[in-house]
């Protein structure tokens, strides 16, 4: 009879500690998902901003093929 509920006892603490163990393996896996969500929330506006810089770099390049284009339209070089 004793060393039954010794069993049931060690039962009963077993499937309690791997309840506890079960939800640290939760709340940790859920900071680490909420961890990689921030980073890659970060790396969007990283790349958005990235992508408003190179907008801005190709805009700048048009101008300057426009002005060139316009400048040598104006003065055709003339061979020596």
């Amino acid at each position: 009879m004793f060393t039954m509920a010794m069993i049931a006892l060690l039962v009963i603490m077993l499937a309690r500690s791997g309840d506890k163990w079960h939800r640290q393996g939760r709340s940790r896996l859920d900071i680490h998902v909420a961890e990689l969500q921030q980073k890659f929330e970060e790396q969007q506006v990283y790349v958005q901003q990235l992508e408003g810089r190179v907008a801005q770099l190709e805009e700048g390049l048009d101008f300057a093929e426009r002005m060139l284009a316009e400048r040598s339209a104006e003065s055709p070089l003339t061979p020596h």
